[in-house]
């Protein structure tokens, strides 16, 4: 359904969506208009859910829980990354020339913008949700200890979901600005420039990354040894959370272990970092002894957004 249709339907019943209630219809309408954010083909500014704020931002009465925390956090870096990537704001920055645009390696130009949405992101609207779910102390949150009454604490959901409303709609409309500035932090802190950073990302031979080069990404092999930092090992951190879960069944963890030609003990006693002490000794097996079941757990929006 259109954005434009979205609206009208929602002129007529704003009155009625509830967001008193945690589990109330208006929250569920929140939580529809995110999920199809990306599917809305009108500009940022002009979708659904933006409408839906600007009409709620001023709600006396709102109480939320873990399930609305969860998908405001989902909702907040989606919305950078498809700004971003609809709108090419890293291009438009560095301003590259037509010979120039046709080097450019377009998995490492996304792969920095993407880094760059992920940095606003998170100084601007990511603080404020985890703020808000340690204040809320929700699992998964470094809690906040205060001595809050009852009574404090519901009078806060409202001016907490008034900051976080107002927060996105301005974010959502001065995204490339805050880009702007996360690109000249980084041109500070490390002394690129912008023919420096096209220079990087200009079309190479990828590499065979199944010895885990660590200045190359381990999926498709783009090379980031120019670059040297802000480079992850994504296999390798799906391998470390997998197996804290206890792998699942049908995992890719066997083929990633068998494609770095190392032992069960040596990948719990070599570690490259910190984060691989949690890995357990033991590789998943073809059987369902350790398969943990997803069907019970909370909607969540699946990453496909993007696409």
């Amino acid at each position: 359904m259109p954005a434009e249709s979205k609206i009208q339907m929602l002129r007529l019943f704003s009155d009625c969506l509830e967001l008193s209630d945690p589990s109330g219809d208006g929250w569920t309408v929140h939580g529809e208009l995110k999920k199809a954010y990306n599917k809305e083909k009108v500009t940022a500014t002009n979708r659904s859910i933006n409408w839906l704020l600007q009409t709620t931002v001023s709600e006396d009465f709102v109480a939320f829980g873990p399930k609305v925390v969860w998908h405001a956090l989902q909702h907040t870096v989606r919305l950078f990354l498809v700004l971003e990537r609809d709108n090419q704001f890293l291009q438009k920055l560095l301003n590259p020339g037509d010979e120039i645009k046709k080097s450019i390696n377009p998995s490492q130009a996304a792969s920095i913008s993407h880094w760059l949405a992920l940095l606003a992101s998170e100084r601007t609207l990511v603080k404020m949700v985890v703020d808000a779910g340690s204040f809320m102390h929700l699992g998964g949150f470094d809690w906040v200890e205060d001595d809050i009454t009852p009574s404090h604490f519901v009078k806060a959901l409202p001016i907490m979901y008034n900051f976080g409303s107002l927060a996105l709609l301005d974010s959502t409309a001065k995204l490339e600005a805050l880009i702007e500035f996360e690109l000249k932090e980084i041109f500070e802190k490390t002394a690129w420039t912008p023919k420096f950073i096209l220079e990087s990302i200009s079309k190479k031979e990828t590499v065979d990354n199944d010895q885990g080069d660590s200045k190359c990404c381990s999926m498709c092999g783009d090379d980031y040894s120019c670059l040297g930092v802000g480079v992850v090992a994504p296999r390798w951190i799906t391998f470390v959370e997998c197996t804290k879960t206890n792998h699942k069944f049908h995992c890719a963890c066997s083929e990633f272990h068998q494609k770095r030609d190392v032992t069960q003990s040596s990948c719990s006693s070599n570690g490259t970092g910190d984060d691989e002490r949690d890995v357990d000794d033991e590789l998943p097996h073809s059987s369902n002894d350790s398969v943990d079941s997803d069907e019970d757990a909370d909607e969540v929006y699946p990453p496909e957004a993007l696409d």
